[in-house]
């Protein structure tokens, strides 16, 4: 007889400090410098893996609000994504897009060599779990609305 076991895992994600820590440390190593903005990116976009890799010039529009959105499918489920691209995400965007793509915008290595490099980041910057490119999107809506209203704040 087949016997399952359900157990519920909670998925640890990352605080509201940690990604003001991955922003401000010092990019010591070349090697990590652009993994590392692309993670920072998926952050404060909300953006999966999948969905980053994924991304291109295309999927960037100027939203009726006279912002620049991210306006795509979820790769996993094609459900519509509206995403605003905030001051932080958008600023990684101008770094490392590659417009001239017809393609991907950003250009990441695999998932597996991604999540190997921010293990050695969250080391470099004192975050003591073991962080993932998943991680990034845990929390996120409390992280963009406490970014959106500190933008806010900023600018007026």
């Amino acid at each position: 007889k087949l016997e399952m076991k359900y157990t519920d895992t909670k998925r640890e994600g990352l605080n509201i400090d940690e990604p003001t820590t991955l922003m401000e440390k010092k990019r010591p190593a070349e090697r990590l410098a652009k993994v590392w903005d692309i993670f920072v990116f998926a952050c404060y976009a909300g953006r999966w893996y999948i969905d980053v890799k994924g991304l291109t010039m295309s999927d960037i529009v100027k939203g009726n609000d006279g912002r620049m959105w991210i306006d795509t499918e979820r790769d996993k489920t094609g459900v519509d994504v509206h995403v605003p691209l905030l001051d932080i995400p958008m600023a990684i965007l101008e770094k490392h897009a590659d417009i001239t793509s017809e393609e991907r915008l950003l250009d990441i290595p695999a998932n597996q060599k991604v999540n190997d490099y921010l293990k050695e980041i969250a080391a470099m910057c004192g975050i003591e779990k073991p962080l993932t490119f998943h991680m990034g999107r845990h929390r996120i809506l409390s992280l963009r609305l406490k970014m959106s209203n500190l933008q806010n704040l900023i600018a007026v």
